[in-house]
């Protein structure tokens, strides 16, 4: 998937009397940029930076490696990772996995134990109500966010009851904000992200410290060097705090 995002601004002055003579409009910059859908808020952010920084074009793709024959430089966005030789890495955030549940289930917390016996089948149920039946909402094994939740704890045990697969931290937000028997894993930032009705409807489960440590990732910037000006400045707008 690839899509374009043109960011020029122009203006013109108009008066009585002698004309002005028109100025050139300024030259657009490309940076072509490369990012996993499950970052798009940290692509959103991106977007926001380059509207400060015109005339630019960005030219964005949700393919995990920027393709050749793009654009301009070239900016890949990841989740900790390795860094391919001849580039360097600016770290631009941090993402922490939230586990999450629908908004009128009592679980607070989630312990490693717990989270492992969810895993291997030993807890199917809920307790509460009923007793309903655990919905996971699991991306497929070969997505990069299954691959980093289940690497993160080395006694991690294969999902050995059935579960929902889906694609996206948007299909897991909205199933569980929609089922109460709902359960899942989404990078931090897309609750962040939620507007405040469908934000309400999910609950972020506690993790234990160390859990949580286990699960946090910085969000890198992979460029190579050397830097030009225009990538130069919106890694510098990228790290800026967030308002």
């Amino acid at each position: 998937m690839r899509y374009i995002l043109l960011i020029i601004f122009s203006f013109s002055l108009v008066s009585c009397g002698t004309p002005l003579e028109a100025e050139p409009l300024p030259t657009p910059v490309s940076v072509s940029v490369a990012y996993p859908l499950y970052l798009q808020p940290s692509a959103d952010r991106l977007i926001e930076c380059a509207i400060q920084q015109h005339p630019l074009s960005l030219f964005l793709t949700t393919s995990p490696l920027v393709q050749s024959g793009l654009p301009g430089p070239l900016l890949q966005i990841q989740l900790g990772g390795s860094i391919p030789d001849g580039s360097r890495a600016y770290q631009i955030g941090e993402e922490e996995i939230s586990f999450i549940v629908n908004r009128d289930n009592p679980a607070a917390r989630l312990s490693t134990e717990r989270l492992l016996e969810i895993y291997s089948g030993k807890i199917l149920h809920w307790d509460f109500g009923d007793h309903p039946f655990i919905e996971f909402m699991l991306y497929p094994e070969e997505h990069d966010l299954r691959s980093f939740v289940e690497s993160a704890l080395p006694d991690m045990p294969r999902i050995s009851f059935r579960a929902e697969i889906v694609d996206t931290p948007k299909d897991v937000l909205f199933g569980v904000a929609y089922h109460l028997e709902g359960f899942g894993y989404v990078p931090s930032s897309w609750v962040d992200s939620l507007d405040e009705e469908t934000q309400g409807m999910v609950k972020v489960l506690a993790l234990e410290p160390e859990l949580a440590q286990s699960l946090t990732q910085p969000v890198l910037a992979i460029v190579a060097e050397p830097l030009s000006p225009e990538v130069h400045e919106l890694l510098a707008c990228l790290q800026q705090p967030m308002d």
